[in-house]
């Protein structure tokens, strides 16, 4: 499974990159990270030429990108999971479902919480996709 971390912060990334890392070893999932950055035109580039399964995608980046990079990436590949992370529970709350259909929201966190939510999400992505 290829995922895609993209959030502007690098201990997010870091934490999200890690939690996963550490559940698929543990399982031996077949787990690929083929892109972690902060900048929503680093993933803008890479859906010219790939795609992945899952994306994690922090919707509080500025000026909307992030919310307009879900929906490129929505139109891009309709079959991709897209899990929106933000700061805010109120930005969370304001994203278009019609838009970006039924995505998970996670609350970025850095605590067990968070990361007990970010598994048992990623856990049910797998088993239905991995």
């Amino acid at each position: 499974m290829r995922i895609v971390i993209c959030d502007d912060n690098y201990s997010t990334i870091n934490f999200v990159h890690n939690s996963l890392e550490r559940l698929a070893k543990t399982y031996e999932w077949n787990v690929e990270f083929v892109l972690t950055t902060r900048k929503h035109t680093s993933v803008q580039q890479f859906l010219t030429t790939r795609c992945a399964e899952v994306y994690y995608i922090n919707i509080d980046l500025k000026n909307g990108a992030g919310i307009a990079l879900a929906e490129e990436i929505r139109q891009k590949d309709p079959q991709a999971e897209i899990i929106l992370l933000s700061a805010s529970a109120t930005t969370l709350s304001t994203a278009d479902d019609s838009i970006l259909r039924t995505y998970q929201m996670l609350l970025q966190e850095q605590t067990t919480r968070f990361e007990k939510r970010l598994l048992e999400g990623f856990t049910e992505l797998y088993n239905q996709k991995g």
